[in-house]
């Protein structure tokens, strides 16, 4: 009998661990890669909710650019569920959470001759990248803006609907808006920054992250005209002692977005 009991149980623990493992949660990478072929060419791969964000944090680590990167306003079908299983278990009938629904992305360039921040290189070799994720599955449609000689911006402009049509946005930091003049700390300027978007856009928008006592320390002067909130933004990013970089990043449940501030490591 109780041979027959453990045979029993040892019958279930298998089934219920197939069921487990045939849909599995996905693993994601904790940073892109950057390999050099044989051919003298340069492969880049990232995996991850959003994997664009992800390979242009890698180009920017290994060759020193100022690359900022701005979500677009995800739709339902840009989405998955990404609840904890086990939580799922006990609260059947609660709202889980859902991320981005990326995953794996890959490009693979010439290496560029000049690897300089703001070159034509540099140029050249993000709207390569840009190009080959409009060609892959992840979600999300991006343009290219060159903000001054050593910054650029990735930006979100389009989503895609029920039936996988894209269908263009504007991006919140292209909203204009006017601060008044003053000279204030980064930290303030970004705040009123990130209001006056709020209060145009209608979506909540958050500091994420920041390096906070570099931005309460350091003072920026503007004009009281009507500019662009990434123009804006450019000049907080900029003034700062050493250079800062930004991603704007959406979280669908919140209908939010968090803008987080990194120091850039210039080679």
């Amino acid at each position: 009998m109780l041979v027959r009991r453990a045979a029993f149980w040892l019958f279930w623990s298998v089934v219920f661990m197939t069921a487990q493992s045939a849909n599995p949660r996905p693993t994601f990478w904790g940073r892109a890669t950057i390999q050099q072929t044989a051919d003298g060419r340069i492969l880049l791969r990232a995996n991850d909710p959003r994997p664009l964000d992800q390979a242009l944090l890698a180009l920017g680590q290994e060759y020193g650019w100022t690359l900022d990167y701005e979500d677009p306003p995800y739709s339902t079908y840009e989405l998955v569920d990404d609840t904890d299983p086990a939580w799922r278990e006990s609260h059947p009938n609660e709202k889980g959470v859902t991320r981005v629904a990326g995953s794996t992305f890959a490009s693979e360039f010439a290496l560029p001759a000049d690897l300089s921040a703001g070159s034509l290189d540099e140029e050249r070799v993000i709207n390569r990248v840009l190009l080959d994720y409009s060609a892959s599955s992840n979600p999300g449609r991006f343009t290219l803006k060159k903000e001054n000689v050593n910054r650029f911006s990735v930006v979100g402009v389009g989503i895609k609907d029920a039936t996988g049509s894209e269908k263009d946005i504007i991006p919140v930091l292209d909203v204009r808006i006017k601060l008044p003049s003053e000279e204030r700390s980064l930290n303030d300027t970004l705040e009123l920054v990130l209001r006056g978007v709020s209060e145009k856009t209608g979506y909540r928008i958050e500091v994420g992250t920041a390096p906070e006592n570099l931005m309460l320390k350091t003072k920026i002067g503007l004009r009281g005209e009507e500019q662009p909130a990434r123009d804006i933004m450019s000049r907080i990013a900029d003034a700062s002692e050493v250079p800062l970089a930004w991603r704007l990043l959406y979280d669908a449940d919140s209908r939010a977005y968090f803008m987080n501030l990194y120091v850039v490591a210039h080679k």
